[in-house]
Formats: structure tokens, sequence, C-alpha cells
């Protein structure tokens, strides 16, 4: 079953390649290079929206939202806390 399904791969690649090199029908070169700008250009939006926020995404707390957990006190123990 393996083996078939690598055969079965082998057979998507070399059609892949064999459309891309047509040197007589470049529709699907072309529709590839479509969908490569397009996916390009939502990437740069991405980055372009979070440069400004040095790439994170951060939002205010909404009410009623867990508060992220913060680190422990040099002592070892946060503020309140009794053992």
């Amino acid at each position: 079953m393996g083996s078939s399904a690598a055969e079965y791969g082998r057979i998507a690649k070399t059609e892949h390649l064999m459309r891309m090199v047509d040197p007589v029908d470049d529709t699907y070169r072309r529709q590839m290079n479509r969908q490569l700008t397009v996916q390009e250009s939502r990437h740069k939006l991405a980055r372009d929206v979070c440069h400004g926020k040095r790439g994170t995404i951060a939002s205010t707390p909404r009410p009623g939202a867990l508060r992220p957990p913060r680190a422990p006190d040099a002592a070892g123990l946060d503020e309140g806390d009794e053992e």
C-alpha cells in the first residue's frame, strides 16, 4: 500500500512539472503565479500591520478574561501567597 501511494505521488509531481514547463500552453503557469502573488500580498500586509507592534499582535484584555501568568518575585513567592 505504501509503495502504491508513493507511485501515485510521483505521477502527480510529474504531471505538475510537465504542465509548468509546457512551452505551448502557459495557462497553468500563469495561474500558479497569480495564486503566489495573492499569497505574497497577504503576507506583506500581515508584516506591515505587525511591524508597528514589533511583530506581536496585542489586544486589550476583555472584562472577565483570565490575566496572563506573571513571574514570581526574587524570593520565590508572590505577594500574599502563603505556604
